[in-house]
């Protein structure tokens, strides 16, 4: 069994609710929590939604899944995640999702919403594969898509066009990695076309439009767009390891955690390229954690000279012998003996600290 997750629910009421046809001042979105089971899904996208589950996938690498029983064995098998759970949700209700001042969502409850747009763009009538691009994109469509999301889920602060325009750029990035996804299972350069196009990878894949989009697979333009592509991400090297979590709401959660205070970029930067053994993703990341690192002995280093001093008097010659003997300070230690030796024998070292 999954585990069980908290679930932040709104209720539309409707309009003739009240009894005596009068407005009431409670009328309108009443919030509530409810539990519900989640299975584990594909390592590579955390947990899976089941009924009511807060959880979702907010930097998926490939077709999400859920866990269903195999027939013959013990050992369970994967199959694809629909959100039928947030589909079949009683009329009236949403899913409320917090916003941070950015506008970016945040909480479980945006992971969730992350996972239902995928399932949106993955119904070929919302999103069809045959267009080439997100641009050729009918606009009747991507309304559609806003609406089916607004129906289910509810914002705060409200949405505006704004939160619509971010939303828009999910359905895309979904859409693109759904595409990527299906060549990932049916592309083979040794198969001719009609082989590839004559299976279908997923049983939510439309047969017509699999077909227009294997075509554009072997057509040149399509093949040279998958070259430009694979050299392009051959360079891309700024990856990380926080698996499902989206960084706004890593951010938020390390907010909540420091009382209020946001975290430094250059801590963001630094957890989310080192595993959890403590091994870094790769070289140019270790290169940068290691600058960010010194940078922040050396301001360490500052506020230390800043709080605790190096004072040279005619009684008193006041190091921080143990903190700071390393970089600058030993040519302070240095006029300090010089001092004593020439001027004024009776100075003694005294090193103190200031909290």
């Amino acid at each position: 069994m999954g585990k069980k997750r908290k679930l932040n629910i709104g209720h539309r009421r409707p309009e003739n609710s009240n009894q005596h046809g009068q407005p009431n001042e409670n009328d309108g979105i009443e919030s509530s929590t409810r539990n519900a089971e989640e299975t584990q899904s594909n390592p590579g996208h955390g947990e899976e939604v089941m009924h009511g589950s807060l959880e979702s996938n907010s930097i998926p690498s490939d077709i999400e899944t859920e866990e269903i029983q195999a027939e013959k064995e013990s050992k369970r098998v994967r199959g694809p995640t629909r959100m039928l759970d947030v589909w079949d949700m009683q009329v009236g209700d949403f899913i409320i999702v917090n916003l941070d001042k950015y506008g970016r969502t945040v909480g479980e409850e945006a992971t969730t919403l992350t996972r239902f747009i995928g399932s949106v763009v993955r119904r070929p009538h919302f999103a069809p594969i045959n267009y080439i691009s997100w641009k050729k994109m009918p606009k009747e469509n991507i309304d559609d898509m806003l609406e089916a999301i607004e129906s289910k889920f509810e914002f705060v602060p409200p949405i505006n066009d704004t939160i619509r325009e971010m939303l828009k750029a999910e359905l895309n990035e979904k859409w693109r990695q759904w595409k990527s996804d299906i060549k990932s299972l049916a592309y083979n350069p040794s198969k001719t076309e009609e082989e590839i196009a004559s299976k279908l990878p997923d049983d939510r894949v439309e047969p017509s439009q699999y077909r227009d989009l294997v075509h554009h697979w072997f057509s040149e333009s399509g093949q040279k767009t998958s070259e430009i592509n694979r050299r392009n991400r051959a360079k891309f090297e700024d990856v990380h390891c926080m698996g499902t979590k989206s960084l706004p709401r890593l951010i938020d959660e390390k907010k909540k955690l420091g009382k209020g205070v946001s975290p430094k970029r250059k801590e963001i930067y630094i957890q989310t390229r080192t595993r959890k053994d403590g091994t870094i993703v790769n070289e140019k990341a270790a290169r940068v954690i290691e600058e960010l690192r010194n940078m922040m002995r050396l301001k360490h280093l500052n506020q230390l000279k800043t709080h605790k001093g190096i004072h040279l008097g005619m009684k008193t010659y006041s190091l921080k012998c143990k903190d700071l003997i390393k970089g600058g300070v030993s040519a302070a230690w240095a006029r300090f003996q010089n001092v004593k030796k020439q001027r004024h024998p009776h100075l003694k070292m005294k090193s103190y600290v200031i909290e």
